[in-house]
Protein backbone atom coordinates (compact mmCIF):
# COMPACT_ATOMS: atom_id res chain seq x y z
CA UNK A 1 0.00 0.00 0.00
CA UNK A 2 3.16 1.93 0.78
CA UNK A 3 4.46 1.89 -2.09
CA UNK A 4 1.25 2.27 -4.25
CA UNK A 5 1.02 5.66 -2.35
CA UNK A 6 4.67 6.62 -3.71
CA UNK A 7 4.19 5.81 -7.33
CA UNK A 8 1.11 7.60 -7.17
CA UNK A 9 2.80 10.98 -6.20
CA UNK A 10 5.39 10.42 -8.35
CA UNK A 11 3.49 9.95 -11.24
CA UNK A 12 1.27 13.19 -10.21
CA UNK A 13 4.68 15.02 -9.49
CA UNK A 14 5.75 14.15 -12.97
CA UNK A 15 2.36 15.24 -14.71
CA UNK A 16 2.45 18.87 -12.75
CA UNK A 17 5.84 19.13 -13.70
CA UNK A 18 5.41 18.26 -17.47
CA UNK A 19 1.87 19.93 -17.64
CA UNK A 20 4.10 23.36 -16.21
CA UNK A 21 7.07 22.96 -18.64
CA UNK A 22 4.75 22.60 -21.68
CA UNK A 23 2.74 25.61 -20.99
CA UNK A 24 5.98 27.79 -20.36
CA UNK A 25 7.58 26.89 -23.43
CA UNK A 26 4.53 27.50 -25.64
CA UNK A 27 5.78 30.48 -27.25
CA UNK A 28 9.29 28.23 -28.29
CA UNK A 29 6.57 25.32 -29.53
CA UNK A 30 5.30 28.44 -31.73
CA UNK A 31 8.50 29.98 -32.80
CA UNK A 32 9.68 26.28 -33.41
CA UNK A 33 6.43 25.53 -35.87
CA UNK A 34 6.98 28.64 -37.85
CA UNK A 35 10.66 28.23 -38.50
CA UNK A 36 10.35 24.20 -39.57
CA UNK A 37 7.41 25.47 -42.31
CA UNK A 38 9.24 28.16 -43.38
CA UNK A 39 12.20 25.65 -44.03
CA UNK A 40 9.98 22.50 -45.64
CA UNK A 41 9.12 25.73 -47.95
CA UNK A 42 5.34 26.61 -46.92
CA UNK A 43 6.14 30.60 -46.15
CA UNK A 44 2.28 31.59 -46.62
CA UNK A 45 1.19 28.91 -44.29
CA UNK A 46 3.81 29.38 -41.51
CA UNK A 47 3.27 33.11 -41.72
CA UNK A 48 -0.29 33.13 -41.26
CA UNK A 49 -0.50 30.49 -38.52
CA UNK A 50 2.34 32.47 -36.41
CA UNK A 51 0.11 35.36 -36.84
CA UNK A 52 -3.24 33.84 -36.05
CA UNK A 53 -4.78 35.98 -33.51
CA UNK A 54 -2.75 38.28 -33.18
CA UNK A 55 -2.42 42.24 -34.05
CA UNK A 56 0.24 41.79 -36.73
CA UNK A 57 -2.61 39.45 -37.97
CA UNK A 58 -4.46 42.91 -38.72
CA UNK A 59 -1.69 43.93 -40.47
CA UNK A 60 -1.90 42.34 -44.15
CA UNK A 61 0.58 44.59 -45.77
CA UNK A 62 3.03 43.73 -43.40
CA UNK A 63 2.74 40.26 -43.30
CA UNK A 64 2.74 40.58 -47.40
CA UNK A 65 6.36 42.11 -47.01
CA UNK A 66 7.12 39.44 -44.66
CA UNK A 67 6.24 37.08 -46.85
CA UNK A 68 7.99 38.31 -49.92
CA UNK A 69 11.32 39.08 -48.16
CA UNK A 70 11.42 35.49 -46.73
CA UNK A 71 10.91 34.13 -50.25
CA UNK A 72 13.90 36.53 -51.33
CA UNK A 73 16.24 35.22 -48.50
CA UNK A 74 15.73 31.75 -49.30
CA UNK A 75 16.34 32.09 -53.09
CA UNK A 76 19.46 34.56 -51.90
CA UNK A 77 20.71 32.17 -49.71
CA UNK A 78 19.88 28.44 -51.25
CA UNK A 79 17.95 25.68 -48.81
CA UNK A 80 17.17 25.78 -45.87
CA UNK A 81 18.37 23.06 -43.77
CA UNK A 82 17.72 23.74 -39.81
CA UNK A 83 17.10 26.27 -37.31
CA UNK A 84 19.16 26.58 -33.95
CA UNK A 85 18.43 28.08 -30.94
CA UNK A 86 20.16 30.81 -29.77
CA UNK A 87 18.44 32.35 -26.21
CA UNK A 88 15.69 33.52 -24.18
CA UNK A 89 15.24 36.41 -22.32
CA UNK A 90 11.89 37.36 -20.60
CA UNK A 91 11.21 40.59 -19.04
CA UNK A 92 8.99 39.96 -15.91
CA UNK A 93 6.46 37.45 -16.34
CA UNK A 94 4.54 38.47 -19.33
CA UNK A 95 7.22 39.55 -21.80
CA UNK A 96 9.48 36.98 -23.41
CA UNK A 97 12.11 37.64 -26.12
CA UNK A 98 13.82 34.54 -27.85
CA UNK A 99 16.36 34.09 -31.01
CA UNK A 100 16.71 31.48 -33.69
CA UNK A 101 19.42 31.13 -36.37
CA UNK A 102 17.88 29.87 -39.32
CA UNK A 103 20.65 27.67 -41.32
CA UNK A 104 20.79 27.82 -45.29
CA UNK A 105 23.38 26.67 -47.44
CA UNK A 106 25.44 29.60 -48.16
CA UNK A 107 24.74 31.96 -44.48
CA UNK A 108 23.00 32.38 -41.06
CA UNK A 109 19.65 34.27 -40.65
CA UNK A 110 18.75 35.44 -37.63
CA UNK A 111 15.14 35.39 -36.10
CA UNK A 112 13.84 37.73 -32.87
CA UNK A 113 10.50 36.83 -31.58
CA UNK A 114 8.57 38.75 -28.99
CA UNK A 115 5.94 37.16 -26.55
CA UNK A 116 3.34 38.59 -24.55
CA UNK A 117 1.39 36.59 -22.41
CA UNK A 118 -1.88 39.03 -20.89
CA UNK A 119 -3.42 36.29 -19.05
CA UNK A 120 -3.03 32.41 -20.33
CA UNK A 121 -1.58 32.60 -23.74
CA UNK A 122 1.45 33.62 -25.59
CA UNK A 123 0.62 36.21 -28.57
CA UNK A 124 3.49 36.86 -31.40
CA UNK A 125 3.74 40.80 -30.64
CA UNK A 126 6.64 41.28 -32.70
CA UNK A 127 9.33 39.53 -34.90
CA UNK A 128 12.54 41.08 -36.61
CA UNK A 129 14.86 38.88 -38.97
CA UNK A 130 17.96 39.59 -40.93
CA UNK A 131 21.27 38.16 -42.03
CA UNK A 132 23.35 40.06 -39.62
CA UNK A 133 24.16 39.39 -36.10
CA UNK A 134 22.62 42.36 -34.05
CA UNK A 135 19.49 40.35 -33.38
CA UNK A 136 21.90 38.29 -30.93
CA UNK A 137 23.34 40.45 -28.82
CA UNK A 138 21.58 41.20 -25.60
CA UNK A 139 18.97 43.67 -25.03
Amino acid sequence: MKKVKIVLVVLLGLVLCSAAVSKKADYKKKAEIFLTGIIRGQIDESYDELFSNTLLESKPQQVKLAKGQTSAVINMYGKLLDYEFIKQQKYGDSIVRIVYVLKSEQAPFTWEFYFYKAVSDWKLIQFNYNDKFDLLADK
